[in-house]
């Protein structure tokens, strides 16, 4: 579920500083393994997003993206091979006043965070 009217810092998994922090309020946060697709949430443009996945052995894709509840205005997240990571980036989407869902795909365990642009 989405936690709104919070102020709230990115905190890095991994020792390694891979991702840049950024402060907004959490929209919404979305843990999963395999396809999968969040619950609705209401977003600003920009939001900032932070995702991450992280494989127990080998190596796997990872790909993630949302758009709004009709399927419109498709903003991609990630999409991307590797043992895992942890990165930041940034999303524009147009329909402010619309739900969106995000929808990710990994073998491996992931998560995503939508973050406010304020």
């Amino acid at each position: 579920p989405a936690a709104t009217g919070h102020k709230a810092t990115i905190i890095r998994p991994h020792a390694r500083p891979t991702a840049p922090v950024r402060t907004g309020h959490l929209l919404t946060t979305f843990n999963g393994v395999g396809a999968q697709t969040s619950a609705p949430f209401r977003v600003t443009s920009p939001a900032f997003v932070h995702y991450g996945f992280k494989c127990a052995s080998g190596t796997h894709a990872f790909s993630a993206s949302m758009a709004t509840t009709t399927g419109t205005n498709r903003q991609s997240i990630a999409s991307t091979t590797g043992s895992g990571t942890s990165q930041a980036t940034t999303v524009h989407p147009a329909n402010t006043a619309s739900s969106y869902r995000i929808s990710a795909n990994s073998a491996c365990p992931y998560f995503i965070k939508v973050y406010s642009s304020k």
